[in-house]
């Protein structure tokens, strides 16, 4: 095992809400309602920047693949951004390095398909990270760490 050189663990709660269906109504335009629960729930997210993971059909993956995992600074004007029919799972979380730091272990970690030159490059941190995914978090891993042997360089 290589010498941990990083700072103190820093550890990160992730607490996810989901799923919510987003993509096209028929009419031209994007709208977003939540599986079986209250509609208004993701508008309380869209003026907040955090992650979120996107859930879709994939050729090779199948129907309900792990296909993204995204930041955004503002999730309302993000989401509008994606053209496909999609169910995605958002989090709440702030400071665009954290996010940024954040972001890059759980693509690292998950290997989402459309994610592909982030899964190539693994991220160097100048901080140890701990990430508990708690809530909704989907399929992801309830917990990862930037210091297990999987990631560390030999």
């Amino acid at each position: 095992m290589a010498e941990n050189h990083l700072k103190p663990e820093r550890l990160i709660k992730l607490k996810w809400v989901g799923p919510f269906s987003y993509g096209p109504n028929g009419l031209g335009e994007s709208m977003i309602s939540h599986f079986g629960a209250r509609q208004k729930e993701p508008k309380k997210f869209y003026r907040h920047g955090g992650l979120y993971i996107v859930i879709g059909d994939h050729p090779v993956h199948g129907t309900r693949s792990l296909i993204y995992i995204g930041k955004t600074n503002l999730f309302g004007r993000r989401l509008k951004e994606h053209k496909w029919r999609i169910e995605i799972y958002l989090t709440k979380l702030s400071g665009e390095k954290t996010r940024s730091d954040v972001e890059n272990l759980l693509i690292y970690a998950h290997s989402p398909t459309y994610n592909s030159q982030s899964i190539a490059n693994p991220p160097n941190f100048k901080t140890h990270y701990r990430i508990w995914n708690e809530g909704r978090y989907w399929k992801l891993y309830p917990e990862i760490s930037s210091q297990h042997d999987w990631y560390l360089p030999y």
